[in-house]
């Protein structure tokens, strides 16, 4: 009888491909991979960003210990790396894998006789992934030195992927019918594979003629340069950006180890906007980093408000144990960082809401995920990251598609669609 296997990962888009290439990995080898029936085996791959990404971690890996009291449990990923001993103490946990070892997962489970692998089987799927917009691995590591992060800790210095081996991934996710790749990396743009760059990547990506669409993920704004800018304005390249700020004060930026300034990162969101219609911007933002004060989070405040960026993930400063951030004095008192918190998820909210209702009447072109919203509805995404749902009757049968939509309304938490 064939062993079931279960995989779940919290945190990053780098850690959800790497689990779903795990699990791939795993069924090619003859496991089954049915969230319906018991598993026998359950790997939970952690993340360690921040204490709350620890917490979850800690609590998901209790709660399906609890759930599957017959399971063989792993735990991986950058907790799991930079802090075993956590789980070494959690009852229950068979086996903790590190990050260097985890895409190993199915030699290590047959080392210790927990699966019996013969010879891997054929398959024509690239990796296993109820993901609509299917992710490609390009670059691991960070070679930055930013004073609050552990990622340099859990993943290690910046290493890229073979240039041949991600256009070829891409063209056989294009060959499945995936209209749009999702490039992600802990630092995409550092990518380098003898002598090309992130620029040339994106160039042959767009080659490709059944490929729709090509996103980034996260991009430093030190690695938006005019190659960069120039390759961007193909129009395969998605108009939406995650660029990461964390702060709008000089001085924070400078604690941080960040290396840029409020007024280069201004520059350069003008400088994709320039070079990129229909553009939307989204960022990162930590609040109470040690020394912050009602100034430096103004100046934060004000940055995004003047280059009206309203895609935010908020971060409250949580020390990480063994960075220099760890060590600095003057902290800020939890009540100030969750009252700074909130007044940035206020302007989120009213900046949204402007901005939603602005685009009412207009026209997009979205694909349809598998994602089912109120039961009644579906969720599509634009080329600039805009989600709108478009009733389930009409859409279901259209998913991983492309699609004319215009927008008809917008009830302070979703946008509506109808499909032209």
């Amino acid at each position: 009888m064939k062993k079931n296997v279960f995989v779940t990962s919290i945190g990053c888009r780098l850690n959800q491909f790497e689990i779903d290439i795990i699990r791939t990995e795993l069924v090619k080898y003859g496991l089954l991979s049915n969230n319906h029936i018991p598993p026998d085996i359950c790997i939970i791959n952690t993340c360690t960003v921040t204490q709350k990404a620890d917490s979850k971690s800690r609590a998901i890996v209790r709660k399906i210990i609890k759930q599957n009291p017959n399971s063989y449990i792993v735990v991986t990923g950058c907790y799991a790396h930079t802090n075993p001993e956590v789980f070494k103490k959690i009852r229950g946990v068979d086996l903790i894998v590190n990050n260097n070892e985890k895409m190993r997962l199915p030699e290590i489970l047959k080392e210790k006789g927990i699966i019996n692998i013969k010879s891997q089987k054929a398959s024509t799927s690239i990796y296993i992934t109820d993901r609509t917009r299917p992710y490609i691995k390009v670059q691991d590591g960070c070679n930055l030195n930013c004073s609050y992060c552990k990622v340099r800790t859990a993943r290690g210095k910046s290493r890229s992927e073979n240039f041949e081996k991600i256009i070829n991934t891409a063209q056989l996710l294009a060959n499945e019918n995936y209209p749009e790749i999702v490039i992600t990396g802990v630092n995409i743009g550092d990518y380098k594979w003898n002598g090309k760059d992130l620029a040339d990547l994106l160039s042959e990506l767009t080659k490709i003629k059944n490929l729709k669409r090509i996103r980034l993920t996260s991009i430093e704004p030190t690695d938006i340069n005019e190659k960069l800018l120039k390759a961007i304005q193909n129009d395969k390249i998605c108009s939406y950006f995650h660029i990461p700020l964390q702060s709008g004060s000089d001085k924070i930026l400078k604690l941080m180890n960040r290396p840029y300034t409020r007024e280069v990162f201004a520059e350069k969101i003008m400088q994709i906007r320039k070079n990129k219609s229909n553009t939307v911007i989204g960022t990162d933002v930590i609040v109470g980093f040690p020394g912050e004060t009602d100034e430096d989070f103004n100046e934060t405040l004000s940055l995004l408000k003047k280059l009206d960026i309203f895609y935010l993930h908020i971060f409250r400063y949580s020390k990480r144990e063994g960075t220099p951030a760890s060590n600095f004095k003057n902290e800020v008192q939890e009540e100030i960082k969750t009252q700074r918190a909130e007044i940035l998820r206020k302007y989120r909210k009213q900046s949204k809401d402007k901005f939603f209702k602005s685009i009412i009447g207009k026209e997009f072109n979205v694909i349809i995920e598998h994602k089912i919203i109120k039961e009644k509805y579906i969720n599509s995404i634009s080329d600039n990251y805009i989600p709108i749902l478009l009733p389930l009757s009409e859409a279901f049968s259209l998913q991983r598609n492309i699609v004319r939509v215009k927008i008809i309304r917008y009830d302070k938490e979703y946008l509506y669609g109808k499909i032209l």
